[in-house]
């Protein structure tokens, strides 16, 4: 198992970021592949994607634990899996985001990178510091 992880600093409260990414929304802002998803039950999903021109249904948990500002992931298919954090640094927050894929694989750190940078260009970026998303309890 190949283990990835990033720390970002972003300038938006922890509050703020972590209402952002539990939200399954806005999964497609910062992971542009995604086409559709859709939340099924309380913590399970359904998604559509496209990489490398092929469409790929995709199912797995994504589970939100509001009181830890804690979001864990998993594939039911190939084993992908991770987890990230938003941490309070005073008006800013740290965002911290760890993968879990099975066996090596070239490019994955760079593609680690990328979404990190994602998220907190949209955050800071495109919305300003105000953040979109929805509140879900756990």
């Amino acid at each position: 198992m190949a283990e990835y992880e990033r720390t970002a600093r972003i300038r938006s409260g922890a509050e703020d970021v972590y209402r952002f990414l539990s939200s399954i929304h806005n999964i497609p802002a910062f992971l542009p592949w995604i086409r559709e998803i859709q939340l099924d039950g309380t913590d399970h999903i359904r998604a559509v994607a496209e990489c490398e021109g092929e469409r790929r249904d995709l199912e797995g948990f994504f589970r939100v634990s509001p009181e830890a500002r804690r979001i864990d992931w998993e594939s039911d298919a190939n084993g992908y899996r991770g987890w990230l954090e938003v941490r309070e640094r005073g008006a800013e927050s740290d965002l911290v985001v760890h993968v879990s894929l099975p066996g090596e694989r070239h490019g994955a750190e760079a593609e680690v990178d990328r979404v990190v940078d994602a998220i907190r260009s949209d955050i800071e970026e495109q919305h300003g510091g105000e953040v979109i998303g929805e509140d879900r309890a756990a």
